[in-house]
């Protein structure tokens, strides 16, 4: 023993912070079904609409263990469970996830004008307590470990509505369709496809947090942001969103020492993503052959529509509710050509 070099333990397991589960712990897991109808309508158009849930039971929920059971001045040692014992990471198999959707979807084709298309849309909500992401820490935003309760609410990942419409058209004029009697016409007018997908969906809902240890508990948030929300006090969405500023900072406080703020968890959302995604096919036949050289342009985002990302959360912060960056790309365009045979 007196060659030994390594580290002993520390003199006592309770001051390391440690991930921590209780010996009940239960494996998750999730359910989905699934109830719908279909309806033909005329020739080559179908119709659907589907029912859609499913649910999540013991998923892991983490939330710092040993807090404070009470806001309040002093020592955290006079009002924690164990008071021998610092905080540390405690999950639990508590985490519920609870989603409902409507779904409905038309699509067909038509021979005669050269169209194929189809249409859908999504009405859905998405519920769960107190943290978004794996590990049950994710996007953790657990006010109060005591009260499970209070920090159910819409997830991180929760949309509203998704709506996307997607086409192709082919110029029915020229050979196999319309022709108008000039070859030379048809030629110029025909061999033509454009096609299109436009995306529309409610923005991503995101939590409002104050930095520190405001009532003063011992909580924390494990992804660095603050685990205490504030106090509301006007509306979240007025004025101007001008230069980035998507949250009026006017509508939110401090609360006062050693107590929680009123702010529901998740409570605003992110500016709704609109999107034009389309392109321009040009085939010209090689002669009697079959073979085709095609030209396209592609135009990813076509109207170059900004759509301002998560802004900065702490409301106690210089920048609180000031974006700066857009969820998707500026507008691309790609010019590309084959040879199909």
């Amino acid at each position: 023993m007196a060659q030994f070099i390594g580290t002993y333990p520390a003199a006592s397991p309770f001051g390391s912070v440690n991930w921590n589960t209780p010996p009940q712990t239960k494996t998750g897991y999730s359910d989905q079904w699934i109830f719908g109808v279909e309806k033909k309508v005329a020739a080559d158009n179908l119709w659907t609409i589907n029912y859609v849930g499913s649910q999540g039971r013991h998923l892991d929920y983490g939330p710092a263990g040993n807090t404070a059971e009470t806001p309040g001045p002093g020592p955290l040692s006079d009002r924690v469970p164990f008071p021998w014992m610092g905080q540390s990471y405690w999950d639990q198999p508590l985490g519920q996830l609870d989603y409902n959707a409507l779904q409905t979807a038309f699509q067909g084709r038509s021979h005669a004008a050269g169209v194929t298309y189809l249409i859908s849309y999504t009405w859905a909500k998405a519920l769960n307590y107190g943290v978004d992401g794996s590990l049950g820490i994710g996007t953790s935003s657990i006010q109060n470990p005591y009260c499970f309760k209070c920090d159910r609410g819409v997830t991180g990942l929760d949309l509203t509505h998704v709506f996307t419409a997607s086409w192709v058209w082919e110029v029915p004029v020229g050979q196999g369709h319309f022709s108008t009697g000039n070859k030379l016409a048809d030629y110029a007018i025909g061999n033509w496809q454009l096609n299109g997908i436009v995306t529309m969906q409610s923005g991503q809902p995101f939590n409002i947090f104050d930095a520190g240890d405001i009532a003063n508990t011992g909580n924390f948030d494990w992804v660095g942001g603050g685990y205490e929300r504030p106090n509301v006090v006007g509306k979240p969405m007025s004025g101007s969103h001008a230069s980035g500023q998507w949250i009026n900072p006017n509508a939110y406080t401090t609360p006062d020492p050693y107590t929680y703020g009123d702010s529901a968890r998740n409570p605003v959302r992110t500016q709704a993503l609109k999107r034009l995604d389309a392109s321009v096919f040009r085939e010209f036949p090689m002669f009697e052959t079959p073979w085709k050289f095609q030209m396209r342009v592609d135009a990813f985002n076509a109207f170059n529509h900004p759509v301002w990302n998560i802004p900065s959360r702490q409301q106690n912060g210089q920048f609180f509710g000031q974006s700066t960056s857009s969820v998707q790309t500026s507008r691309e365009v790609q010019l590309s050509g084959k040879v199909v045979f």
